[in-house]
């Protein structure tokens, strides 16, 4: 029995090391729960403005449309339900009052497919090909310093 009881400091030490590492599981899991509620709210809020346009009683701006179609691109889980709604919008476009509404909505929507289509590997060479070397500020070094003139100026003082 004195064998075991040797044991018990290690034991008691292991078992509340896996209490708290299961009860920040547990943590992490509910926080991720709660992000997907909210991000899945956040898709039915859009679709839903987007769905007042089509509505004789719904009304809604050129510029808050816009605006929310620009927020479809935050949505990537939900491409596969976004990619045809937005087809249908761009098949099926609104009255606007200029053309230049049409054009900025329909910039809006081929940018938001673009964006929705794209691999996570394109997106990043896409952001390396925004950067040109050329336009980054090149960093200017000071001429080196001579130590031996500080020297050689205090010597002769």
């Amino acid at each position: 029995m004195e064998k075991y009881l040797q044991y018990a400091p290690y034991i008691t030490t292991i078992i509340a090391v896996l209490s708290i590492l299961g009860g920040f599981l547990k943590y992490i899991d509910s926080r991720n729960r709660e992000e997907k509620r909210l991000s899945y709210e956040n898709f039915l809020q859009i679709t839903d403005k987007i769905a007042k346009l089509s509505t004789p009683h719904g009304k809604i701006s050129v510029l808050e449309l816009i605006l929310t179609i620009y927020q479809l691109q935050n949505l990537k889980n939900y491409s596969k339900t976004i990619i045809p709604i937005l087809v249908y919008l761009k098949a099926c476009p609104p009255n606007f009052d200029g053309k230049k509404s049409e054009n900025y909505y329909n910039e809006a929507i081929d940018y938001v497919l673009n964006e929705l289509n794209m691999s996570k590997l394109d997106r990043f060479f896409a952001s390396l090909r925004m950067i040109k070397m050329d336009r980054l500020p090149r960093r200017r070094f000071a001429p080196p310093r001579n130590d031996n003139a500080a020297t050689v100026v205090l010597n002769d003082k």
